[in-house]
């Protein structure tokens, strides 16, 4: 992983959001004990995230997993594809607790990247 992709990440409020997300979610299964010894680490997909637009979601679960810190698996007809936050998106969060705003400056509309 590249300082580049870390400070992106810590840029942008929404790949931040949905990374952190995953992290809440892996939290919550780890923490039901019952489920603990069944738990794998793979998560199902985050369908809606408070702050997000539903919209943006693939395209923002897209980055992360282009840029290395998420990764996925089909898992067949019922679990669909699930997720797993990869040991560079671990790392991200980390050493960035809170995200700072993506290709915003105060008083300017608000920039993102493109879709390609």
């Amino acid at each position: 992983m590249i300082d580049f992709e870390l400070e992106e990440l810590h840029r942008c409020d929404d790949w931040h959001r949905l990374l952190g997300g995953y992290q809440s979610l892996l939290e919550q299964q780890v923490a039901t004990a019952e489920a603990a010894e069944e738990f794998d680490g793979w998560l199902p997909r985050l369908q809606t995230v408070e702050g997000i637009d539903e919209d943006a979601l693939s395209r923002i679960h897209g980055r992360l997993i282009a840029w290395g810190f998420l990764t996925f698996r089909l898992a067949g007809r019922t679990a669909g594809i699930q997720y797993q936050i990869s040991p560079a998106g671990k790392q991200a969060l980390a050493r960035h607790a809170e995200p700072v705003g993506c290709f915003h400056t105060p008083g300017e509309p608000r920039r993102v990247l493109p879709d390609r």
